[in-house]
């Protein structure tokens, strides 16, 4: 195996259309199959023997946390989806992901692997269980350079004040007031808003919406400061925590402590909402973060219950305190037994000692339902939506 500096001094040497780059990383998979680490450390050894006695094989480079960089002569795809056939029945429980580029003309090494490990982990296999194989091409060079310019658009908002977080407020049921909000996010870009459909998921993918988390408290405790100086009521705001964010837990909740510090604010007026689906993967850095939020006392919503495949058996070993239940429960137009089971669900979740907000409510025929089944609080446009902090704050006025 060759040390990155040796890989570039043969690369140098080498014509473009002699060698092809491919990138080969051991799949992070399912938690009951890394417990078997030897079965890991086998494949491992069996890979190299392979890549030692193939005749494409070029150079290998060292492991590098888990994985490799390779140079192969220029091969068939037939020869490639072989070796990966003979990997996967050797070691079922092992998956693999590849990603091949073929070098342009003057290309730096370092180039061509970032564009073979991209073409790895952005297969469309990359998330299955399976060893998996990508070719780089123009295709995945375009949504690349998307992904960039969507990333630099929201960057530029952000410092530009356009990235603006809007509240939706949510009215407690029983006495018909404003009891809190949610705080959503909004992009204005070239004189128009522009929807989440067009830049949201991009940003969760890159891991930049890391930063818009924090972004996103910042402006609220900024708000709850002019709540305090114009002395309006200081009512709860729920966040969004995105799985990106969860990934870099300790450096978020750093963020939170700080500003909960420095504001001398209650921890009641900040809560956390997780989404159902984000539950469903067994991940036990999401359950120390949520540990630490309990702790500290800061309230955490199980967010869109009902529109994922996280299991109810799951809920009593997370310290939950609310339920937000999915806008699926509040189909146009309303059926019985559909309403039978927003009503069942509430229930048994009130019964459990959760406070329940339904979430997405536009028809006046739920209120009633709601009203018999004693939900909390409700969130939709039938009485509010979304709106800038300045209509919110202007909505907290009249109350004083």
């Amino acid at each position: 195996m060759l040390t990155w500096k040796d890989m570039e001094t043969l690369y140098e040497r080498l014509e473009a259309d002699d060698c092809i780059g491919v990138y080969i990383e051991i799949k992070q998979y399912a938690q009951h199959y890394l417990k078997d680490r030897q079965e890991c450390q086998k494949a491992v050894e069996i890979l190299d023997q392979m890549l030692s006695v193939m005749d494409p094989c070029i150079c290998v480079s060292e492991w590098m946390h888990g994985s490799l960089f390779t140079l192969w002569k220029t091969i068939s795809w037939t020869y490639i989806h072989d070796m990966i056939q003979q990997l996967d029945d050797a070691f079922p429980h092992v998956a693999f992901a590849f990603g091949i580029c073929y070098p342009k003309a003057q290309e730096e090494l370092s180039t061509l692997f970032y564009k073979c490990q991209l073409a790895a982990i952005k297969s469309k296999d990359h998330a299955k269980y399976t060893t998996s194989y990508e070719l780089y091409d123009q295709l995945l060079e375009n949504r690349l350079l998307q992904a960039v310019s969507i990333q630099e658009m929201v960057e530029k908002a952000m410092a530009k004040g356009n990235l603006r977080v809007f509240i939706q407020p949510k009215v407690d049921l029983a006495t018909q007031t404003i009891c809190g909000g949610e705080a959503l996010l909004r992009l204005y870009h070239e004189n128009q808003w522009l929807p989440l459909s067009e830049w949201m998921k991009e940003i969760q993918r890159n891991s930049f919406i890391r930063q818009t988390d924090v972004y996103v408290l910042h402006q609220l405790f900024h708000m709850f400061a002019l709540c305090q100086k114009q002395q309006f009521p200081l009512l709860p705001i729920s966040v969004n925590v995105s799985e990106a964010t969860l990934e870099n837990a300790q450096e978020y909740l750093m963020e939170v402590k700080k500003l909960t510090k420095a504001s001398a604010l209650s921890s009641k007026l900040l809560e956390f909402e997780i989404s159902e689906d984000i539950l469903s993967k067994d991940n036990q850095a999401l359950s120390d973060f949520l540990t630490v939020l309990h702790q500290e006392g800061y309230p955490i919503a199980m967010d869109d219950f009902g529109s994922g495949s996280a299991s109810l058996t799951t809920l009593p070993h997370l310290p939950f305190t609310s339920i937000k239940l999915d806008r699926s429960f509040f189909p146009q137009p309303a059926n019985e037994k559909n309403n039978l089971m927003l009503q069942s669900s509430i229930r048994m979740l009130k019964q459990c000692g959760y406070s329940i907000v339904a979430e997405g409510v536009e028809d006046e025929c739920y209120l009633p339902l709601l009203k018999e089944a004693h939900c909390d609080q409700i969130q939709g446009h039938y009485y509010y939506q979304a709106m800038p902090m300045s209509e919110y704050l202007q909505l907290l006025r009249s109350w004083v």
